[in-house]
């Protein structure tokens, strides 16, 4: 199905404490603090830092600051620099340049969230995973305890395969106790199971007596305009030319791959014929997703993030813009935070080489009054 969409592929892909009069934290100011957002992302959530040609340089807080960006993710794949075995530590010298890269973002004064990212063998062999995933948090929440409150734990990006909703249900409890063993008054913020869906969302389970936290969702429908062309993908997703919205002013020939699976299919035959609010590339197809996220918001009295959304470079400019800038609209209206994927890699906005922005920044950044 449609649904599973994020399943048959991997994407590559300093504030005063926000409390109320009881002292306990208020996760919709956080929330409100982390405002416009960005993902410095393609750089400590490779491998190593650098083996996707980014490394994160002091000047790019600056630029983001200066731009009039509220915040920062930082993907980090801290698997990849820890032992396999307990306790699992994590090697001093990457944890040296996760402190440098913090005192760097907190100097200029953004809000921070930092994650567990691209943790693969988590995702294959939840079971065999999860004590080493607690005490990585161990680690992390211990070094990081006396950080201000603007700095915020994702607990887990996007789990998905084995690692599904059930699991990730009964998993996200443990890794909170953990956290909260040296931090009781961090903001945490909890993705929604299967790659960051919307539609898991009434599948999520949160501690009740833990009302510190914020929800994320990565949005990149449709994913045939977002990922087109992107090599990391599906053969389904190869089709070039997608613009948004749909439909476009000619039909879009599906490529080859689409023609095996079912809802791909589907998807082209509607994008390239219906008209108006049904087209699944539609400005109302994307405010209903948000409508959903919304309800689920005020019925359980959670704030939301939207922790990464962005298109790839292979889409046309115009198009990219309009529907980032579609996202944007839909995300201020609801009062959510949301962070760009990403900054200066095949999703950015700023080509460092030349120091050249793109004009997605000025997207991102209008009011709700100028879009």
């Amino acid at each position: 199905s449609e649904m599973c969409i994020r399943d048959r592929y991997q994407r590559r892909v300093h504030g005063t404490q926000a409390q109320t009069t009881s002292g306990a934290v208020n996760p919709f100011e956080v929330n409100k603090r982390l405002g416009r957002g960005i993902n410095i992302g393609n750089a400590l959530d490779a491998p190593n830092e650098g083996d996707w040609s980014v490394r994160i340089k002091e000047g790019y807080f600056k630029l983001l600051k200066e731009k009039g960006f509220n915040s920062v993710r930082i993907p980090i794949r801290w698997s990849n620099h820890a032992l396999p075995h307990s306790p699992y530590t994590i090697d001093a010298k990457f944890f040296e340049r996760i402190d440098q890269v913090l005192d760097q973002a907190l100097s200029y004064s953004l809000n921070v969230i930092i994650n567990v990212h691209h943790y693969e063998e988590m995702n294959g062999n939840p079971d065999g995973h999860l004590l080493r995933l607690l005490g990585l948090w161990k680690q992390i929440g211990e070094r990081c305890k006396n950080r201000p409150n603007s700095v915020l734990f994702e607990l887990f990006n996007e789990p998905n395969g084995n690692f599904n909703k059930d699991k990730w249900n009964v998993v996200i409890p443990q890794i909170i106790r953990t956290i909260r063993e040296s931090n009781p008054k961090r903001t945490l913020v909890v993705m929604t199971a299967e790659w960051g869906n919307y539609y898991t969302l009434d599948s999520l389970k949160l501690p009740a007596n833990d009302q510190n936290i914020i929800v994320s969702i990565h949005y990149y429908d449709p994913h045939f305009f977002t990922h087109q062309g992107a090599d990391w993908v599906g053969a389904e997703f190869q089709t070039r030319g997608v613009v948004w919205p749909g439909p476009p002013p000619q039909k879009v020939e599906p490529a080859g791959g689409v023609w095996g699976v079912e809802w791909a299919k589907n998807f082209f035959i509607k994008y390239n014929t219906v008209q108006g609010p049904e087209n699944p590339a539609s400005p109302q197809t994307m405010e209903g997703h948000f409508n959903k996220m919304e309800q689920w918001s005020k019925a359980n009295n959670r704030p939301i993030n939207i922790g990464e959304f962005g298109a790839f470079n292979k889409a046309d400019m115009e198009s990219r813009k309009r529907w980032t800038a579609a996202v944007v609209r839909n995300v201020i209206a609801r009062g959510f935070s949301s962070h760009y994927w990403e900054f200066c890699s095949s999703f950015g906005i700023y080509n460092d080489p030349t120091g050249q922005w793109n004009g997605l920044e000025k997207v991102l950044l209008l009011s709700l009054i100028h879009i």
